[in-house]
């Protein structure tokens, strides 16, 4: 009777923990698939570089005040400093249109002296998220395969 009970016990727990893996993968594809992330590449106009990063430190502080749900925003130099790049990864398409509404008024004031060169969008975005960032000249690539590691 003790084996009996013991393998019914072991049989629950594996049943249990295959219910839970295969659950917790598709909770953490769902999440994946809504993430977008993109690549910027600006043009820094000679001369303007301080400029550049006063105001490019304003928006680091807006984007991290008030966009919870921006996951990462890094920003990257050049050795010449006349080219930046940088990637944002957002939570989803809201949090894209979100960020495009806190810092619209201070990336026009970039754009004037770094116009960008060179904006790519990586994500299953909404239609309304994706009209927003084609006005500023986005090639976008749908979410195809993959994985992240680590917790979402």
């Amino acid at each position: 009777m003790v084996v009996v009970t013991l393998l019914l016990q072991v049989a629950l727990l594996h049943t249990y923990l295959h219910f839970y893996n295969k659950h917790f993968s598709l909770l953490k594809l769902l999440k994946m698939t809504k993430q977008i992330q993109y690549t910027g590449e600006l043009t820094i106009a000679d001369g303007k570089i301080d400029e550049f990063k006063r105001i490019m430190g304003s928006i680091i502080q807006a984007v991290q005040k008030n966009e919870p749900d921006m996951q990462a925003y890094q920003v990257y130099l050049n050795s010449e400093e006349n080219k930046c790049y940088i990637v944002e990864w957002f939570k989803n398409s809201e949090a894209v249109l979100t960020h495009l509404a806190n810092v619209g008024p201070m990336a026009q004031e970039l754009f004037a002296i770094a116009p960008i060169t060179r904006l790519e969008v990586f994500g299953n975005l909404t239609k309304e998220a994706e009209d927003a960032l084609k006005s500023i000249g986005a090639a976008f690539f749908k979410y195809f395969a993959g994985f992240i590691r680590g917790d979402l």
